[in-house]
């Protein structure tokens, strides 16, 4: 087929073509193939072809004003579907030194959250990772209810030093609240999220990041025991202990994750 016959191509036949390798299209290849020509701009409408994946960024910067990501301001304009969604507001690990912290006040923040509203169909939304400061995860998580095919959720904090216990409930509240019941995969990085299982009956992979198995109280475990669909936990975490400790509280860990295994008999218990 030579360039003149490529856009000489009717529409539906060119949807068909597309349809079939514009999923795995990211959003810059995406966007080169709408500007080919009218007709192919008009066969890959971005709201009728999901994108597959799709990250939208805000970094901390020393004025505490950063711009909005380019890309927020495309999916306000455009509503595109997406499938696989990654959110980072902040740097991973704590605030860097002498750059304000990020509030959902922030106009860069709220450009990445309208961002988030805007996509549609929403119910194209399969998978979602959010890692921003506790405060703003609160305000995020609210509005998940809407994404009803949405079934994998990473929920991570950059706060440093680590938010309170109170700030960690706050944000598991707002995420029972918000209604999303057909969630199935949820990584966190705390245990707030535990008396809430029942808000996700779907629930079968929780993962925990940055908890050790002995910091899970009893009370907790019988929560983990209750939840009927859950088939796997994992833990991962990092001890930085001298050579002294290490092999004591290693052992600590592992006979406690033993314990965690024999109250589970029907779910999978790892650390990786």
């Amino acid at each position: 087929m030579d360039r003149s016959t490529a856009f000489e191509l009717p529409v539906e036949l060119l949807e068909r073509v597309f349809s079939i390798g514009w999923p795995m299209l990211d959003a810059e290849e995406r966007l080169r193939c709408q500007l080919v020509c009218k007709t192919w701009q008009q066969a890959l409408d971005p709201r009728r072809w999901p994108l597959q994946w799709l990250e939208l960024k805000v970094e901390a910067c020393q004025d505490g004003k950063p711009a909005a990501p380019p890309a927020a301001l495309w999916v306000q304009r455009v509503r595109p579907g997406v499938r696989q969604l990654r959110i980072t507001i902040g740097s991973e690990g704590g605030h860097l030194r002498g750059r304000q912290p990020l509030s959902f006040d922030s106009p860069a923040v709220r450009a990445v959250h309208s961002a988030l509203l805007a996509l549609h169909p929403a119910d194209a939304l399969h998978a979602l990772s959010l890692s921003a400061p506790f405060l703003v995860l609160e305000c995020f998580v609210q509005d998940l209810g809407r994404f009803t095919g949405l079934q994998q959720l990473q929920l991570l904090s950059v706060d440093f030093p680590p938010a309170s216990e109170l700030l960690d409930q706050q944000v598991a509240r707002a995420l029972a609240a918000a209604g999303a019941t057909q969630i199935t995969y949820l990584e966190c990085n705390n245990l707030a999220c535990l008396p809430h299982l029942a808000a996700w009956p779907n629930l079968q992979s929780l993962a925990l990041l940055h908890v050790r198995p002995t910091s899970v109280t009893s009370e907790q475990l019988a929560l983990l025991a209750a939840a009927p669909g859950l088939r796997r936990l994992a833990f991962s975490y990092h001890m930085r202990l001298g050579a002294r400790d290490y092999s004591r509280v290693c052992s600590q860990e592992t006979d406690r994750l033993k314990e965690v295994y024999r109250a589970l008999p029907s779910c999978a218990v790892i650390e990786y």
